[in-house]
Parts: structure tokens; sequence; C-alpha cells
């Protein structure tokens, strides 16, 4: 068996049709018929049974599509290791990051990318997690960085960073400015949160129906960066993901609150095409922008909240002075 037939057998498995399969493989739909066909020949079973509508997969076709993407994986893992071992990352890198992300870490992945990738073209979009899982499946973009949304059975999504929500509000709201505030009691708010088409959005609608936020009033704004612009003007509060406001703290223009009681929790992942393994380039742009993440979460500092407790950024912690160190045990 090799990899080319697995990749084409995956392909036809996630499109369901040996014709919408070889337009994705760049290939001919008599070619790819072959190669499942030769690989079914070489395995002794059949893997589709065919109709006019299509294909579906036998129970012996559903096994080799688990075992399948795992294995295809796991050769483009060493495939990664070797170009890193020989400094050989190069070719073209169409990467896509959310709003609230893209807000937080991409310029910083961006400026040592640059540097330690030198032979690799870039280009980044930004946009909504549905528009860049679209972008995805049409083969436009190698992977993105994005909310989950269900029923993407073509592709793979790879848990990358969990975010607490925070509230922003104007110091003019009269809102405390320390510790954690609730979402689901008196006194309640005005909430301005990102719309519908914003995968951010999509991480309240349960806690909105559930009571677990009970707004005075709700708005929806097409633009998380404008939620947060909004609150600093008005006497609403915006309900984002914290990594959307981790940089751009301004204490004179805007509080950032912890929300008590249920956290509310966004979760972000890599999604990819399940049969199309990422590249060298792809691999190494992921690994930078979780060392990003992993920064910000390392420079916070609990305040309380629900039984994980809240975090809000105070800064990265400073270095022990060595000489107060040496002086403090002495004095015990």
């Amino acid at each position: 068996m090799h990899l080319k037939q697995l990749k084409s057998f995956l392909v036809a498995y996630e499109e369901g049709s040996f014709g919408k399969a070889a337009l994705r493989c760049n290939s001919t739909q008599p070619g790819l018929s072959t190669q499942i066909a030769t690989l079914e020949a070489e395995l002794n079973v059949k893997l589709f049974h065919r109709h006019a509508r299509g294909i579906t997969p036998t129970a012996a076709g559903r096994q080799l599509y688990l075992s399948g993407r795992r294995l295809l994986e796991d050769a483009n893992d060493v495939v990664q290791e070797i170009q890193a071992l020989a400094g050989a990352v190069t070719g073209t890198l169409s990467a896509g990051i959310s709003p609230a992300l893209g807000r937080a870490i991409l310029a910083r992945v961006l400026s040592r990318y640059v540097v330690d990738f030198p032979e690799v073209e870039v280009r980044v979009s930004e946009a909504y997690s549905s528009t860049l899982i679209a972008l995805i499946e049409n083969r436009m973009l190698d992977f993105a960085l994005v909310a989950h949304i269900p029923n993407q059975p073509a592709l793979k999504f790879e848990h990358v960073y969990s975010d607490r929500f925070v509230a922003v509000s104007s110091p003019r709201t009269g809102v405390p400015a320390k510790g954690p505030i609730r979402l689901d009691k008196p006194p309640y708010y005005k909430l301005a949160v990102p719309s519908v088409h914003h995968g951010v959005q999509s991480a309240l609608d349960v806690p909105l129906r559930t009571g677990r936020i009970v707004p005075a009033q709700l708005i929806e704004v097409n633009s998380a960066a404008a939620v947060i612009e909004f609150a600093m003007d008005s006497d609403w509060l915006a309900l984002v993901p914290y990594t959307t406001v981790h940089y751009q703290q301004d204490s004179k223009r805007f509080q950032v609150h912890a929300i008590a009681g249920d956290e509310l929790w966004m979760d972000y992942y890599v999604a990819h095409l399940g049969a199309e393994p990422l590249s060298a380039a792809a691999g190494a742009f992921i690994s930078l922008a979780k060392t990003e993440l992993l920064a910000i979460k390392q420079t916070t500092t609990a305040v309380g909240g629900g039984p994980s407790r809240s975090l809000i950024s105070r800064g990265a912690a400073k270095k022990p002075d060595p000489a107060k160190v040496r002086r403090s045990k002495t004095q015990r």
C-alpha cells in the first residue's frame, strides 16, 4: 500500500464520490478509481459499495479510514521532523486565523516566523471561523486557527487553547474595578457580544439560553474589536475572550473583569483537511502560535471566580532578586 493510494482512498471516503475526490486530488476520475481498485486488490477487501449516487464505505472501508488517517498523519510527522533537522522548511504557507486570536498573537507570530523561516512564502487570512473553514474545504488555505464548527467530516480539529471570557467596561460605568462580576444575578448589565457569524458568539449560545448569562439588554456587533471600542465609549459591557484584550489593556479607558460563578470558555483549534497532512512550514507556524498562547497563559494571575479560578493579566512575573533571596534565607 502506497501513501498516494491511501490519500486517494481517504479523500474519496470524505467526498463520497470518485469524481469529487479526483478534483480535490488534481487527478482524473479513472486514475483515482484505478488507485483505489489496486488498493482493494492488495488488501483483498472491498472498501466501497459503488452505486449510481456515488459511493458508500464498507465496514472494511470505515476501519481503514480511521487507521489510515492516523497513518498519514504519522508519515507527515516524520517528514516534518526530517525537514526540520535538515533546515529545509521552504515552500508556501496559506494560513487562516480568527479575529480574536489574530488580535492577540498574529503580529508576534509573524515577526518570529519571517526571521526563522525566510524561505517560506507566507499568506495569512483573518476571518470568522465559518469563512476560514470554507476556504480550507476549497483548498485555498492549508489550515486555520478557529473555533470548532461541527459536522465537518473532511476536517481534522486539533485543540490548541482554552480561553476564558471576560467582561470589558469603561471606568465611567461604576462597575468595581477589582474582583469578578456575576452575569447571572442582579445587577444585570447591558452586554455587547460578537455576532452570530463570529465563532466567539457560538460559545455563548448555551449560557444565554440557560440563564448563565442574563443581560439587561443584548446587542451583537460583527467585530470583536468594535465590541470592545463600543464598551470603552458607553455604559455597556463587552463580553469577549481574554486573548482579545490581553496586550491592549489601558486602565484609563477600560477595565477587565473576571466572570464569577460558572466560567465561560472559548476553545480554539487547528483545522485542516484530514486527508492532507500539514507541511513542515505549517507545523512551524502552529508551533509558534502555541508558544505565544502559552505565554499569555503564563503571564496571568488568579483573581477569583469559579472552581478553576478566572485569570486576569497582571503582567509577566518578575524574576526574584538573588541578593534578596539570600538575605531572606539568612534571616530565617
